[in-house]
């Protein structure tokens, strides 16, 4: 399951991201962004404390719409562990990225006992 995750985040990361309904608003004509370049664009990522229960490991991907100010304003969780999502949305919207174009992108993060990872 995990091996089958991550070659569909590899495959996405290659792709354009098409924005989700909730996400479409007046800034639909905003480019979609690679993983790679969203990344690239992050200037400044805080992360939770660990969550409960020490054995968990999983991912989260969540589409993101971030404003010409760098700002996030809209997030959609695309999939990935329940609890991962639910700690992580809050967090990714406070997110910072480069101010620039308008654009549509994905977030993919990974937990394990080593912690938070960006892919």
């Amino acid at each position: 399951m995990r091996t089958m995750l991550l070659l569909v985040m590899l495959l996405i990361g290659t792709m354009p991201c098409s924005p989700a309904p909730d996400c479409t608003g007046s800034a639909s004509s905003a480019p979609h962004a690679t993983i790679a370049q969203v990344r690239a664009r992050l200037i400044a990522a805080t992360w939770p404390g660990p969550p409960l229960g020490a054995r968990l490991e999983g991912y989260a991907v969540f589409q993101v719409r971030v404003s010409s100010a760098g700002r996030v304003t809209c997030i959609n969780s695309l999939g990935g562990h329940p609890l991962l999502l639910a700690l992580l949305s809050p967090t990714v919207r406070r997110w910072k990225f480069r101010p620039g174009t308008p654009f549509f992108g994905l977030v993919a993060v990974r937990y394990s006992s080593g912690g938070f990872e960006l892919l």
